[in-house]
């Protein structure tokens, strides 16, 4: 073992011979103590002498150490980020970071427009309200004005009718005079009337008939009128996408009636629902968005993190190993240049399989 080379054994101690002591002479006792006072002090210090490696070992040891380094350091392939280049890696450093606080910012923005949200919406249960019911609350006015024209235009058409009922009646009457005055005089007295009773009732009856149908056209018109009225309040407003009135043309009041009704039953609760219910997507999307934006920058902090990591590790192997360096390098640029070198195969499929005839020869003839 290397450990064994670098340590010696220590040197054995000396140890007085009983036969020598017992030879002394007693006249020389002073000077027999005082040796073995000196013998038992180098007994019991210990062995001091420093060993000194020779070169040969000196050199073992440090390969040693060197292989335990090389042995500890991964490979550059199984390494993050291994077959960046270093100005790859600087880039990654320099961008994590500023990609990192670009994220971050986008997360409190979403985060902050996440909890104004909840907190609008909280107010708003707590007082009965949304924000849906509150965007359509000024279509009501709207169809109860549109609604008012309608009222109109329904009376106006039950004057119509009552109009065409009397010019119908008058001109039955005309009718039932003008066969009795073809009958002649003697047949008016016999029905207990005159020529000129006849001839009044005959006026009379022509000008009910003729006010009559003047009055329905009259009735007919302003009906009309009031549902153009009615349709052009909803038209012209700016809802009038959501009520489905963007046409010019005014239906009929029969129409309009059940256009007016499906609004209000209808399109006008849809749209607050619709209101609410995006105000509740829009709260998860931003809740998504602020932790999709802090992963984001924890991702980006890693990266740099990792580049860091790696781009120090290459220099501190350029330094204390730069075979391995270099090798490594090398490994680098040859899977790149493998990388960007196109496929023989996808290339000849890619080539077009008609190719020009060389100058002097010509295409085979099929004729015989």
């Amino acid at each position: 073992m290397v450990s064994d080379l670098l340590h010696a054994p220590p040197e054995p101690a000396v140890v007085p011979s009983p036969t020598r002591t017992q030879a002394v002479v007693a006249g020389t006792a002073p000077s027999q103590s005082a040796s073995r006072h000196e013998q038992h002090r180098q007994e019991a210090r210990p062995a001091e002498r420093a060993y000194r490696p020779t070169g040969e070992q000196e050199n073992l040891t440090a390969d040693v150490g060197e292989e335990r380094e090389l042995a500890g350091i991964r490979a550059w392939d199984h390494r993050p980020y291994d077959d960046r280049t270093d100005e790859e890696l600087t880039r990654l450093i320099a961008t994590g970071p500023v990609e990192a606080l670009r994220e971050e910012r986008a997360g409190a923005a979403a985060k902050e427009t996440e909890q104004a949200l909840l907190a609008q919406i909280a107010v708003d249960r707590a007082h009965g309200e949304s924000r849906g019911r509150r965007e359509v609350a000024p279509v009501y006015p709207l169809l109860d004005r549109a609604d008012g024209q309608l009222v109109i235009a329904r009376t106006e058409q039950a004057r119509e009718t009552a109009a065409v009922k009397m010019a119908t009646q008058a001109d039955e009457h005309l009718r039932v005079l003008a066969a009795a005055n073809a009958r002649g005089r003697f047949a008016l007295r016999l029905a207990g009337t005159s020529l000129k009773e006849h001839k009044q009732l005959t006026l009379q009856a022509t000008g009910q008939r003729t006010a009559g149908w003047r009055e329905a056209a009259d009735a007919r018109a302003a009906a009309s009128r009031a549902a153009e009225t009615a349709w052009e309040i909803v038209r012209s407003s700016p809802y009038a996408t959501v009520l489905g009135t963007t046409e010019h043309q005014a239906p009929d009041v029969d129409t309009l009636a059940a256009r007016l009704t499906e609004m209000r039953q209808t399109r006008v609760p849809a749209r607050m629902q619709q209101i609410d219910t995006g105000d509740e997507r829009r709260v998860s999307h931003t809740h998504g968005q602020a932790v999709r934006a802090r992963e984001n920058a924890a991702m980006y902090r890693a990266v740099a993190g990792e580049a860091r990591t790696e781009e120090a590790l290459r220099a501190w192997i350029a330094e204390r190993h730069p075979a391995l360096h270099g090798a490594e390098t090398r490994a680098r640029t040859e899977v790149r240049q493998v990388q960007e070198k196109p496929n023989p195969r996808i290339e000849a499929q890619r080539t077009p399989s008609h190719r020009p005839l060389p100058p002097g020869r010509s295409a085979p003839s099929w004729s015989r």
